[in-house]
């Protein structure tokens, strides 16, 4: 396949690898960090639900500061200081017996994440050809799936045959190995921004319905995965891991597929069959009773998944100049980031009241709500941004 030959460069596969390396790491404790923090430092769900949200908001306050340093100083001297400290963090629950030292090191943690997230999406617009750049970025958005399936499915495994401490250690190795794969990467040569810094420079305007509409998946998103394994251990399902990996398997086995949809046809049709299977699945996590359901809630939220991220994320590049992609990029992530911290932070207080059937119902709601938003105005607005970018570049 001509496409493929084109974007599977060198930099292209070892910032794949690397990523995930990454992305396992992380995904290793979405799952087992709650239990962690609920049965061995006895802190309840509405807490719970605090310190895994101060990590989205504290990407969400570094990522425009982010954004501006990858296109005024570079791609690499942003990501590589963000793997380290990410590594780090990873290490550092080890030591952390206490609330405010757990949310200390979230903090930080959110910060690392925020930068390697952001540049390595930036990187990946720089090294392939604008025509290739929807099927990229559906094909690097493998290499979060596989991660995804790998981190969450292991992590539940390995959380009944060794300690935590051991699972971090766990961690902070793969994060090792994902530096070594991304160290010495070349990268076409930066056009810098140098425009004046100013509060609108921060972020990218122009995506900003864009990043509404994500936002509104985020905190979706994170319904659907961060209190799941609680959820699933309240109803006594076997084989929790097994929720992760099929999970992870559908958001990445279209992937490719909707890169060249996008590509090809654009936004549309993907976005509709994607809210719209978000919003079956946490309807269906939600009043599931069994064991069946619960897993077959993870079909359609990881399809949703697939069909969503990485169409939003081409929107979102397709629609700025090249000397705009860290900022625009940095805004994306933002409102993800909002989404989550958010999202999170009101289902602990929503759990801890109503409960999770109640929980997962109410943020089904939310996501047909972002698909209302595309239907009403943001698919218009991508559309005519385009147009105008297609002028510019022809005049």
């Amino acid at each position: 396949m001509l496409s493929d030959n084109k974007i599977f460069t060198l930099p292209f596969t070892r910032l794949f690898i690397a990523n995930i390396m990454i992305v396992t790491a992380f995904y290793m404790l979405m799952p087992t960090l709650p239990v962690h923090i609920t049965r061995d430092l006895h802190i309840d769900e509405k807490n719970v639900g605090l310190i895994l949200g101060i990590f989205s908001i504290s990407s969400l306050v570094i990522r425009p500061v982010v954004g501006i340093a990858l296109d005024r100083i570079g791609r690499k001297i942003i990501y590589i200081p963000g793997v380290i400290i990410f590594g780090f963090c990873i290490g550092g629950y080890i030591f952390a017996y206490s609330f405010l030292a757990i949310m200390l090191i979230r903090i930080v943690h959110g910060m690392s994440w925020a930068s390697i997230t952001t540049s390595n999406s930036t990187m990946i617009a720089d090294i392939v050809q604008k025509k290739y750049r929807g099927s990229a970025i559906g094909f690097f958005s493998l290499s979060i799936s596989i991660g995804m399936a790998i981190g969450p499915a292991a992590g539940v495994f390995l959380m009944n045959y060794i300690s935590f401490k051991n699972i971090f250690i766990s961690g902070v190795i793969l994060v090792t190995l994902s530096l070594l794969s991304s160290y010495s990467i070349k990268l076409p040569e930066l056009v810098k921004d140098k425009s004046k810094i100013t509060i609108k420079t921060l972020y990218e305007l122009k995506v900003i319905p864009i990043a509404i509409m994500y936002t509104l998946y985020g905190a979706s998103y994170s319904a659907a995965t961060i209190f799941s394994s609680l959820h699933g251990i309240d109803l006594k399902v076997k084989h929790l891991w097994l929720f992760f990996v099929i999970l992870a398997l559908f958001m990445g086995v279209f992937r490719p597929y909707v890169g060249r949809m996008i590509d090809k046809t654009g936004p549309g049709k993907i976005l509709y069959i994607g809210f719209s299977l978000l919003v079956i699945g946490l309807i269906m996590l939600g009043l599931t009773t069994n064991t069946f359901f619960f897993h077959l809630s993870a079909v359609f939220l990881g399809t949703a998944t697939g069909f969503i991220m990485p169409t939003c994320m081409t929107m979102v590049i397709n629609i700025v100049s090249p000397t705009r992609r860290g900022a625009a990029t940095s805004t994306f992530f933002t409102a993800f980031d909002i989404g989550i911290g958010i999202g999170v932070i009101i289902q602990g207080f929503v759990i801890d009241h109503i409960g999770y059937r109640n929980m997962y119902v109410i943020f089904a709601v939310v996501a047909l709500s972002a698909m209302v938003l595309f239907r009403l105005y943001v698919f218009n607005y991508y559309n005519q941004q385009m147009e105008k970018m297609e002028n510019s570049q022809t005049s």
